[in-house]
């Protein structure tokens, strides 16, 4: 790719620039300039009543903001100062003083306060400065402070009357740290008319005290005036201070002497100014606002109403500048030189100048007469042949005139004195070509012979004069080409119609040039270019009827052709001339002359401008002429130091072209803005009118799918550049090509898709500086098409397909297995129909089977209370049948639950409500468990109602329900527990009758807990006691047929508690009588037993049913001493101590198998 770009051609001139503000208007009066850390340029607006900031292109405007304690501090905005840290600060004529901070966008405020000593000593901050030790000093209109930033508070220098050490005036103006590190404050308000000799120069020394420099009306060697504006040491160590009163001085620090530079008008161009006119209002302001020093070591001082002015201290002269230098203010007053070394001076006038000083690259030499230059030839001295239409003159490099020589000695100034070509034959000969033919210079007399011969007729203008290989001299005319054989003195016409008398307008030849292969190459004005072979016959033509305005051929063989419309290469390969695109104005322009430079580059010129093509052909800069400078066709040429000259209107410009590379600074490109959907990102602009940005170190941008609409705006860091400088971008993966940006520097792109790209930004300024930034940018995409997503989607996909196989397969097995469950099903159905049945018979079998049991027992029951009755006066015989009688009522108990439960599942039963005394009935109940309670040792505690209630329910299934309960608290207590029964009613009228069963048993397991009212379930433990699983399954459907609820609570080894509660009516029949005090309570007999020898064989019986171990007990006879035990630990601690002949134990007991 051939990059290009455009650049002044620099005649070390001074430009005064004016800069528009954001809307195109002035800026109005800019009260103080500064440049930060980053390159950008910092202006105080005191008529805006704002700061800006300035990028080269574009403007950002900080205001004071009311509503927002963080943006600007004021609005009367006195100075302004970048410190190295990166933060700007802000002096107010009536707000005290602002730091900004750029990163975050907030400004922290520092304000007097009457009351507090060590805050800022007056609100009117005219002077800012960091010294070299990062202390920051603030000058005021009430002394100098010192600010201590971390705890925010100011130490004060003020003036003190009584202490010759202290500062000489309050009113503070400048602040100044000199290359020792010494800090100078410069003091006086200007215009205060009351007391004009306040003021002074002060020096803060190394104690703390100051020395102070003031006015001595009898003294020379002291200020003109105390009221000291500017101070400044120069890089040749000169100290600078300038004063009220046209007061421009120079000081020797040493000595405290100044020396005063007055205007002298017999010497206008000496150091100083004209001085200020007198009047009542000018008085007051004949002040030096500022002494600064460009990169040239040249002083520049700006004046309040005369001007700016420019010292040369080498040639100690003095330039005052005006409209002509395109100044047209009378008063100057900020400046600052920023690093790309402009100036930049602000006006009363209200306007901002930027200042360019360029170095002088070109030099421009005018020949007398103003004479065009139209060939070049260096001889042997150095000294210069020029072909011009005076003649042709000799002149030193300097241009001064060593000889003329006239080719036309009857008129020296007309038409026939213009010179054309030259060509050096030898040393002593030099041709020339003119507007009237030809001839030849002899150089040792320095005349010149015009060449006749009768063959050749009217000749007419001669452009061009080139020698070939054979040593013959070939002359390019209007009429033809003609070649000088100098061996045979003979001449001929080539490439001329011979019908044609007057070749005058002929073929136009222009210019000529003979390749490597000895071939002679022709450009003609009308029939573009021809090719002749060794003996001229034609053996090409080319770029049909172009006009060849410049042939040359380049180190490497390359044929050049300059045409009208352009620069054309030779392509040997294919014999073509292919154009060359530069991307300049030689693209399109006529092409006036091509050379090859030392290091192999071409120049090539137009009648504006100047263009290098490099050694490598690939990239191109244009140098822009001044406007006022015209180049002349063919005007080109090199001396024997590489010093290239280039013809125009009045006389020649040349230059050495390394010399331009002087003016390559390192550039940097600076994003100055990004938008993302058209909303900047980097200048983030929030609620409080406050700005953020960073963008100009942004690298990588990570984008949301949404987020796909990019703008960015761009300048480069060096602002003589700024306005010249050719930007090229492209967005690698979007752009096919690189795109010239628009002249705002703003580049948008539209709906990018997801992906990563890399845009790409090329700089090119007019000095030739070069630079390039790149920001990767990423894209995602929206979240159905990233990866991850596709990875789904693909297990969704063998997901989708996995579950379609799946129902094939699924269907097809359902339609194999739909046969088989038809089969089945007709086996289910009759496999049903026979369950119910075999059920049916079941329940009929119990029911039956229930009822043949009670009629033996009662047959039994009924003998067994008539022999009781009978055998009255026997104990022994009374006690057996007691045993008959109380377990064939268990058995009929059990079976009278057999037949409930066969009611219960068959749907028979009925509540049958009547009227219970709940008191009675309750003791009923639990009377008949306290002598089974007292033999098990175990303690029976009965809470009752403290009122006598009757309550309606079902007392049969009642009494059910709460036998079962207490019995199996009983039964699985072991001795010496405590069972508690409670019985509360909640409620009146509709009421829940609360009975609580609580046990110290041994408790249920938590894993067995949910099914303990299963019917037939029973806990597969050997040490638990033997049920039938029927009496908690009756308990619990006995209950919801009552519409109550059950609910248990067990802790394995600890017991368990019963709650049911049994919605009932309750009526309350005497509120005055207590049924009792205190809960009934069985004590726990306590029966040690202690065993007495008696002699007899003792038996030790182990049984954990007592009724049972009493029958064994009977059925021996009175030969044996008997040993009890409830279960099988009882019964091993006996056995061990009492050692009995014979053990009968039980195999399935509590605590401990037999």
């Amino acid at each position: 790719m051939l990059a290009s770009a455009e650049v002044q051609a620099q005649y070390d001139e001074i430009k005064f620039n004016k800069i528009p503000g954001p809307n195109g208007e002035a800026l109005g009066k800019i009260t103080g300039i500064t440049q930060d850390s980053k390159g950008y340029m910092w202006f105080a607006g005191q008529d805006d009543k704002c700061i800006y900031r300035y990028d080269g292109s574009r403007f950002l405007v900080f205001r004071h903001d009311n509503l927002n304690p963080n943006s600007l501090g004021g609005t009367d905005i006195e100075t302004i100062y970048a410190d190295s840290k990166g933060s700007i600060w802000i002096g107010f004529a009536d707000a005290g003083l602002d730091q900004f901070n750029p990163a975050t966008g907030v400004f922290t405020h520092y304000i007097n306060d009457i009351k507090d000593p060590r805050s800022l000593s007056n609100n009117y901050v005219t002077a800012i400065l960091r010294d070299h030790r990062d202390r920051l000093w603030v000058g005021t209109g009430s002394g100098l402070n010192l600010l201590d930033e971390k705890s925010g508070t100011f130490v004060r220098y003020t003036h003190d009357p009584h202490n010759p050490g202290s500062l000489s005036n309050n009113a503070v103006r400048a602040l100044y740290e000199d290359r020792s590190g010494t800090l100078w404050v410069g003091t006086g308000e200007p215009f205060n008319k009351i007391d004009p000799e306040l003021g002074g120069l002060n020096r803060l020394e190394p104690n703390g005290a100051f020395t102070s420099f003031l006015h001595n009306p009898t003294d020379e060697h002291t200020l003109i005036n105390n009221k000291v504006r500017s101070i400044f040491e120069d890089s040749r160590g000169v100290f600078w201070v300038g004063t009220s009163g046209d007061g421009l001085h120079t000081m020797d620090r040493k000595t405290g002497k100044f020396v005063r530079h007055r205007y002298d008008p017999q010497h206008p161009e000496k150091l100083s100014r004209p001085p200020q006119l007198k009047d009542d209002w000018h008085n007051y302001n004949d002040q030096v606002t500022f002494i600064r020093e460009d990169q040239a070591g040249h002083i520049w001082i700006g004046s309040m109403w005369t001007g700016i002015n420019r010292y040369d201290p080498d040639s100690k002269a003095m330039t005052h500048y005006e409209d002509s230098y395109g100044f047209a203010d009378r008063s100057g007053w900020a400046a600052f030189l920023s690093h790309d070394g402009a100036l930049w001076i602000s006006t009363q006038e209200n306007n901002l100048y930027r200042v360019d000083m360029l170095p002088g690259v070109v030099r421009h030499t005018p020949l007398k007469n103003e004479a065009e230059a139209h060939r070049f030839l260096e001889d042997a001295q150095g000294n210069f042949w020029i072909a011009s239409h005076e003649g042709v003159l000799h002149c030193a490099p300097n241009g001064t005139l060593l000889a003329k020589i006239d080719v036309d000695l009857n008129d020296p100034h007309g038409l026939g004195n213009n010179t054309i070509a030259l060509f050096q034959d030898d040393p002593d000969i030099l041709w020339v070509g003119t507007t009237r033919g030809f001839g030849f210079i002899n150089l040792l007399n320095k005349t010149y012979y015009p060449f006749a011969s009768d063959t050749l007729g009217n000749v007419g203008l001669v452009l061009n004069i080139i020698k070939d290989h054979r040593g013959n001299l070939w002359f390019s005319t209007l009429g033809g080409l003609i070649c000088y054989d100098r061996q045979h003195q003979t001449t001929r016409w080539y490439l001329t119609d011979k019908t044609i008398k007057d070749r005058g307008n002929s073929l136009q030849v222009v210019c000529l040039y003979e390749d490597q292969g000895q071939n002679l190459w022709v450009g003609t004005g009308v029939r573009g270019l021809i090719r002749l072979d060794q003996n001229a016959k034609q053996t090409g033509h080319y770029l049909g009827t172009s006009k060849i305005s410049f042939l040359m051929g380049d180190s490497k063989g390359v044929i050049w052709a300059g045409t009208q419309i352009g620069l054309y290469r030779y392509d040997s390969k294919h014999d073509q001339f292919i154009k060359f695109t530069t991307g300049t104005h030689a693209d399109k322009d006529n092409i006036f002359g091509i050379i090859e430079d030392r290091n192999n580059n071409l120049w090539v010129t137009t009648q504006l401008s100047l263009t290098k093509i490099d050694s490598s052909r690939t990239e191109v800069m244009n140098y822009k002429n001044r406007s006022d400078i015209y180049t002349i066709p063919g005007a080109i040429g090199t001396s024997f130091s590489g010093e290239i000259m280039v013809g125009h209107g009045s006389g020649y410009f040349s230059f050495y072209p390394e010399d331009f590379d002087r003016m390559v600074q390192p550039l940097k490109i600076r994003l100055t803005d990004v938008l993302i959907n058209n909303k900047s990102i980097d200048l983030s602009q929030k609620s409080d009118s406050t700005y953020v940005f960073n963008q100009e170190d942004l690298d990588a941008l990570s984008l949301q799918h949404n987020e796909n609409n990019i703008g960015f705006n761009f300048s480069v860091d060096d602002y003589r550049a700024s306005q010249f400088t050719k930007f090229m971008t492209r967005l690698d993966g979007y752009d096919n090509q690189w795109r010239e940006t628009p002249s705002d520097r703003t580049l948008n792109y539209l709906n990018i898709p997801p992906g990563s790209y890399t845009f790409r930004i090329k700089a090119k300024t007019i000095f030739g500086s070069l630079a390039e930034k790149q920001v990767i940018i990423t894209i995602s995409p929206p979240w159905m098409k990233t990866w991850w997503a596709y990875i789904a989607y693909g297990f969704i996909l063998a997901g989708v397909l996995f579950a379609a196989r799946r129902n094939i397969v699924r269907q097809e097995r359902l339609k194999a297995r739909l046969q088989l469950e038809q089969v089945e099903r007709e086996k289910e159905h009759l496999e049903l129909a026979k369950a119910r049945e075999i059920d049916k018979a079941r329940t009929s079998f119990f029911t039956n089977i229930s009822h043949e049991f009670r009629t033996p027992l009662t047959l039994i029951q009924g003998p067994v209370q008539a022999l009781k009755k009978d055998l009255h006066g026997n104990p022994a015989a009374l006690g057996r049948l007691s045993l008959i009688e109380n377990n064939s009522n268990l058995l009929l108990r059990l079976i009278n639950q057999l037949l409930e439960l066969s009611r219960l599942e068959s749907g028979k039963v009925r509540i049958e409500q009547a009227e219970v005394d709940l008191h009675a009935f309750l003791s009923g109940i639990t009377g008949s468990f306290h002598a089974h309670a007292q033999l098990k040792k175990i303690e029976l505690v009965v809470e009752q109602p403290a009122e006598q209630y009757t309550v309606f329910t079902d007392p049969v299934k009642l009494e059910t329900i709460l036998l079962n309960l207490i019995g199996n608290a009983l039964k699985f207590t072991p001795a010496h527990g405590r069972i508690r029964f409670s019985t509360t009613i909640t409620n009146e009228k509709s009421a829940n009758l609360l009975f609580v069963v609580e046990d110290s048993g041994i408790g249920i397991a938590q894993e067995h807990q949910s099914r303990i009212f299963e019917r037939f379930f029973q806990v597969s433990d050997a040490h638990l006691e033997i049920g039938t699983g029927i009496g908690l399954s009756l308990v619990k459907e006995l209950v919801e047929l009552l519409h109550g609820t059950i609910e248990v609570e067990s802790t394995l080894g600890k017991g368990s508690t019963f709650t049911v509660a049994i919605p009932v009516q309750a009526y309350l029949l005497s509120r005055s009588r207590a049924i009792r005090d205190e809960p009934f309570v069985t004590e726990a007999s306590e029966d040690n037993q202690e065993i007495e020898y008696t002699g007899l064989p003792r038996i030790l019986v182990v049984e954990d049913n007592l009724e049972l171990r009493g029958f064994i007990i009977d059925s021996f006879d009175h030969q044996f001493q008997f040993l009890e035990a409830d279960n099988g630990k009882v019964g091993l601690d006996i056995a061990i101590r009492e050692v009995p002949e014979l053990i009968i134990s039980d195999v399935m007991m509590p605590e401990m198998d037999g």
